[in-house]
């Protein structure tokens, strides 16, 4: 307890400097992350287009970002005239030309 009373801004200095590198790191990641990688609504769009289904042919989409061994896509559920139906769609973003 002695030790802790003598060393507490010494400790509170180190976990402020740790809490700021996680940040650092995560915000990294982040922006990589959207970089390399389509968001939920482009999924959507990108779904849509494939399967030629509009906006207003399904309903209750369900969309999660799986990934697995450096791979990435979307996991897509939606429900069309009653049915649910799964898909993917490549999380990764298309090189533009």
């Amino acid at each position: 307890m002695e030790f802790l009373k003598k060393n507490y801004k010494h400790i509170i200095g180190v976990l402020i400097i740790l809490i700021l590198m996680e940040l650092a790191v995560s915000y990294y990641l982040i922006t990589q992350f959207h970089a390399n990688y389509i968001g939920r609504d482009e999924a959507i769009s990108r779904f849509l287009a494939e399967e030629n289904l509009s906006q207003e042919d399904v309903s209750d989409i369900k969309v999660k970002l799986a990934h697995r061994d450096g791979d990435a896509w979307y996991e897509i559920e939606y429900s069309q005239n009653g049915t649910i139906h799964q898909t993917t769609v490549n999380a990764e973003k298309e090189d533009e030309k």
